[in-house]
């Protein structure tokens, strides 16, 4: 059950939530934990209300079935696909449930999942059976971010949340159902981050331009950090901290890459040339600059092959990306990846997430039908010009 969302939270109810070893907890076990950072200052309250020790949680009894194409599907799977057979069963000591968990002894030999609902689907980053665990930040094939879900082991996301799992860290050659007897699995959200690191906000002279033809003119505003001038979102120019953030599989050192440029983006149009009066509108845009160095790929068997294509987009997607936490002095905000997905991640902005543009390096905050979202002041104003802004990804 999770732990209480508000009001006082005890040491010994985050034990008991994440299954902690008896007696006294010591600080540095609650690391990794709720919402805790794998390292630095625990905040009771902000790391762990609302909070649970696992997602999914149960134990499977593997069944077993030959089907109608001659394929071998052991694990639990309530109507087998081409058999029409009910085998195994499962039992769960959580809310959020498996439907399906099987393994499928077919062409690409995958393991089959079916969450009872896209939340859980879209927030569990690994699950552990058999003494193996699987993790999302190990894909080996191209996605895409979808509202139904983003487990990152996949090939595709389908509508019943079963999601085919391929080039894992581990081998699959066998079923992970590996017992005849009951066996205890669990699947969790995983916090440890991609960065966490801090730069200091600048704004740059505001910038103009005018198009004779049209009879309009705008000018820009930016906050935030640009290192590059090759970047003409930012109007070619460099603002705030003057060095690359790195990000790093925290599942896999080698598959790294860097954020050149996060910032927000005020622009304001007037209907003439010499922006006389008001403006006749004013947004504000949330924009993140990915390197475009060829990244690596999250999985080395996808090192060179055909499955992995070495973009900044592909690699933001196999890494399992999702979201950023943005703090400025004790306020943090949140920004998902998938325009879809807000809801289910608990975005800042509702109906709005990070997508890549055209080029796959630069990526904006868009809406559930594509367009660039206007966020409206709050990012403006938490960002600000001279602050110190906490940036992690996960």
């Amino acid at each position: 059950m999770p732990l209480p969302s508000s009001g006082e939270i005890k040491l010994s109810q985050i034990r008991d939530e994440f299954g902690l070893t008896s007696g006294q907890v010591a600080m540095s076990s609650l690391y990794g934990k709720g919402n805790a950072a794998a390292s630095g200052q625990i905040r009771m309250g902000a790391d762990f209300h609302g909070t649970a020790g696992n997602l999914i949680a149960g134990s499977i009894t593997r069944g077993g079935v030959v089907d109608k194409t001659d394929r071998y599907i052991v694990g639990r799977h309530e109507n087998t696909p081409n058999a029409n057979a009910n085998i195994g069963s499962i039992t769960h000591s959580t809310t959020e449930q498996f439907d399906r968990f099987y393994y499928d002894v077919g062409v690409n030999k995958t393991i089959l999942i079916k969450p009872n609902n896209a939340t859980a689907f879209t927030k569990f980053d690994k699950f552990t059976i058999g003494g193996r665990t699987y993790t999302r930040r190990r894909g080996g094939a191209s996605g895409t971010f979808s509202s139904v879900g983003e487990y990152h082991l996949a090939n595709n996301y389908q509508s019943n949340y079963s999601t085919s799992v391929t080039n894992l860290s581990q081998a699959y050659s066998s079923s992970p159902f590996t017992s005849s007897s009951a066996m205890s699995f669990t699947a969790e959200e995983d916090r440890s981050f991609f960065c966490d690191t801090s730069f200091t906000s600048g704004a740059p002279s505001t910038q103009s331009s005018s198009d004779t033809k049209l009879n309009t003119s705008t000018k820009r505003d930016f906050r935030g950090f640009q290192t590059s001038t090759n970047n003409d979102f930012a109007n070619n120019t460099t603002f705030g901290t003057q060095s690359n953030i790195t990000i790093t599989n925290p599942d896999f050192a080698a598959s790294t890459t860097s954020i050149a440029g996060f910032y927000v983006r005020k622009i304001r149009n007037w209907n003439n040339s010499s922006f006389s009066g008001a403006p006749t509108s004013t947004e504000y845009h949330i924009i993140c600059v990915i390197s475009n160095a060829t990244p690596p790929a999250p999985h080395p068997n996808t090192a060179g092959g055909g499955s992995y294509t070495s973009n900044a987009s592909y690699w933001m997607k196999l890494n399992g990306l999702k979201r950023f936490e943005i703090t400025v002095g004790g306020t943090t905000h949140y920004y998902p990846f998938g325009q879809h997905r807000s809801s289910l991640l608990g975005g800042t902005i509702s109906n709005a997430g990070f997508e890549e543009l055209s080029n796959s390096y630069n990526w904006v905050m868009k809406q559930s039908n594509g367009s660039t979202r206007n966020v409206g002041t709050s990012p403006w104003n938490l960002i600000g010009s001279g602050n110190t802004v906490n940036i992690k990804l996960y």
